[in-house]
């Protein structure tokens, strides 16, 4: 009887000389050989999965689904073949979700005519498209199409999820135990939203050598290929997953983003922990001017030496030694732990935003003998018309933005407050602000002022107050200042 097996490794090929009588085995056996190399190289060199078309079209919700032409490569090297479009099953007495797949057949055709002996004289192709439960095990040498689901004779939904794309299988060393798994390349099968499915997915590990003597070995580049000198945020990203995520943001990411000015910022994204759903977030942007904005909190075990700005949006903690020698802008704060410090060398300093200075009336002084005492509610009063004053306790550098001055004039008098500078060096008084001799009113009265002025080394400063009458009453004074 004739043998029609396809040898799994074939080993024994013909071998015609002159005068040989062959009969119908040894051609079976010939045409047996060239299929088994054949399998074996796709087996071997490939991953099973489709290689063009089979495109898979519903048309209505009953209706079978259409594959079209295509070819595709089974787990055992075997090549299926679609000619003409195809129908799959009908949703007919189905429930659940279904993966729709595509099997190797083949079955004999074209007979013999009336002379010689009966039988087919060909072999053809006729693949079988069958669909599986997602929750069972898949025929042997099934290609995955697709997937359906199906409810009450029809069809609910369908999608190209578990699609199964061929690639190139690279074979390497078998593991002591288990089975052996082989690094592959292949399509990712995901349509992005450029209207693109260009991506690659390479199962296995990456290694990359190059050896060279001092100079770069090997090296790995991502290009978004327009012209110089970029666009805006366009560059290419680097993405890391814990887990598949599906259509989903990936778990982190590193990504260039173009300055569209021949250059990039590089920045380092993690996914919003709690849900697969969840945005990715800015976390650190290195510009492309060289400056580090941290966007959480910053923790550093060793020395961290920084030649640029330092821009630090959360908390930033250090267990040793931060050098810089540029600017560190904290917008979520420093802390430095117990016991420890925070040293700025020579003229430095720490710049911050807008701070309160409490000027009490026990900080008031006057000259004059019609200086009355600090009363036990807390105001400045006196006994006949005197000038009070109090120094200002700030640092050159810092800014005056702001002086609000809070009295009482009680019916009677006068209060006439001021802003004043001196140079020692020379004795020179120069008013910042003077304000309205106020000679009016009972109750609490205020005046205020915005002189927006940077305190000068070589000054002194202080504010003072003219009262006319045992009625009048300074309460304080309150500054806001910046270093700017």
């Amino acid at each position: 009887m004739d043998n029609y097996d396809i040898p799994q490794f074939p080993i024994k090929r013909l071998r015609y000389f002159n005068g040989q009588f062959l009969n119908q085995q040894d051609f079976i056996d010939d045409q047996a050989a060239h299929l088994a190399h054949e399998r074996a190289q796709l087996r071997a060199l490939c991953v099973a999965g489709i290689c063009e078309g089979m495109t898979v079209t519903y048309t209505t919700g009953t209706a079978p689904p259409s594959i079209s032409a295509g070819v595709a490569i089974d787990s055992s090297g075997r090549m299926i073949v679609i000619k003409d479009p195809i129908t799959g099953p009908t949703p007919a007495g189905l429930s659940g979700e279904f993966l729709l797949h595509v099997r190797f057949n083949e079955v004999t055709s074209d007979p013999a005519g009336a002379q010689g002996t009966p039988g087919d004289r060909r072999f053809l192709q006729q693949p079988v498209i069958s669909a599986t439960l997602k929750t069972q095990t898949l025929p042997d040498g099934a290609v995955v199409l697709g997937t359906f689901q199906a409810a009450a004779n029809a069809f609910s939904s369908h999608s190209d999820a578990g699609r199964q794309f061929s690639g190139v299988r690279l074979p390497g060393p078998l593991p002591p135990s288990g089975t052996p798994v082989f690094a592959t390349l292949r399509s990712d099968g995901v349509v992005r939203g450029d209207n693109t499915s260009d991506g690659v997915l390479l199962s296995g590990t990456l290694a990359i050598r190059r050896d060279v003597v001092g100079a770069i070995g090997p090296s790995l580049t991502l290009t978004n290929g327009r012209a110089h000198p970029g666009a805006l945020d366009a560059g290419a990203a680097i993405d890391f997953n814990a887990y598949d995520p599906g259509s989903a943001a990936p778990a982190a990411r590193i990504q260039s983003r173009g300055d569209a000015n021949s250059s990039s910022d590089l920045v380092f994204y993690t996914k919003a922990p709690g849900q697969i759903g969840n945005a990715l977030a800015e976390r650190m942007r290195i510009t492309s001017v060289g400056a580090v904005n941290m966007l959480g909190p910053a923790s550093v075990g060793g020395a961290l030496a920084v030649t640029g700005a330092l821009s630090a949006g959360g908390a930033a903690t250090l267990s040793s030694t931060l050098g810089v020698s540029g600017l560190i802008t904290a917008t979520g704060g420093l802390t430095a732990a117990a016991n420890t410090h925070v040293s700025v060398s020579g003229t430095g300093t720490f710049k911050h935003g807008d701070r309160i200075l409490h000027i009490g009336a026990a900080s008031f002084r006057s000259d004059s003998s019609g200086f009355g005492v600090l009363a036990q509610a807390g105001f400045v009063t006196c006994t006949g018309a005197v000038i009070v004053y109090a120094n200002i306790p700030l640092p050159a550098g810092k800014r005056i933005k702001t002086i609000t001055v809070n009295y009482q004039v009680s019916g009677a008098g006068s209060v006439h407050p001021k802003l004043r500078r001196m140079d020692p060096t020379t004795g020179t008084v120069t008013d910042i602000w003077v304000g309205t001799n106020d000679n009016t009113g009972t109750a609490f009265e205020q005046q205020t002022n915005s002189p927006s002025h940077t305190m000068l080394a070589t000054d002194v400063y202080w504010v003072e107050a003219l009262l006319t009458n045992p009625a009048n009453k300074l309460w304080g004074v309150v500054i806001i200042f910046d270093e700017p």
